[in-house]
């Protein structure tokens, strides 16, 4: 297949040849596959190096103030399986409470324990997290999560943010 990607050319990609830069504008791995005319098994070497963070595989994420307060979040099946990833709200869990190397945690999240993030009885894709009893008044640690989650990385390499397969 064909695919457009922002690549640096010209005049500033010969500076970063030249100067030996350390740090290139877009760095390029290509990969062979031993099979390469299996795209199922492309999409999935793809799932597993491409990061995907939970608000790209979530299809909500709800506050909901009753008893206790938190997030009720709902994975994208659908989703999550046209891509070929391998998660499920199990993997999501331990994302969320130990998160992957090279990511380094927020503060709200690392003050999650396994009583915090529960997985709703019987399901694959829905999960609640709880707010952490602390000082801090419920609505700006909710808020706290509300922007953490999204970005938490369920799956892949955190320092990978494309995968293109040719």
């Amino acid at each position: 297949g064909v695919s457009s990607m922002n690549v640096t050319l010209g005049v500033p990609r010969l500076k970063e040849i030249i100067n030996a830069s350390k740090n290139i504008s877009t760095p390029i791995i290509t990969a062979r596959l031993v099979q390469d005319n299996n795209k199922v098994g492309a999409r999935i070497v793809k799932a597993g190096i491409e990061k995907t963070t939970l608000g790209e595989v979530c299809s909500y994420m709800k506050e909901v103030y009753h008893e206790e307060c938190y997030l009720s979040i709902q994975l994208d099946m659908d989703a999550i399986e046209q891509l070929r990833l391998n998660i499920d709200a199990r993997t999501v869990r331990r994302c969320i409470l130990k998160g992957i190397r090279g990511q380094t945690r927020p503060p709200i999240l690392r003050g999650l324990s396994e009583r915090h993030v529960l997985i709703k009885k019987g399901s694959k894709s829905k999960l609640r997290v709880l707010v952490p009893e602390k000082d801090t008044p419920a609505f700006f640690q909710m808020t706290a999560l509300k922007v953490a989650l999204p970005r938490v990385i369920v799956q892949g390499i955190a320092t990978v943010n494309r995968a293109v397969i040719n």
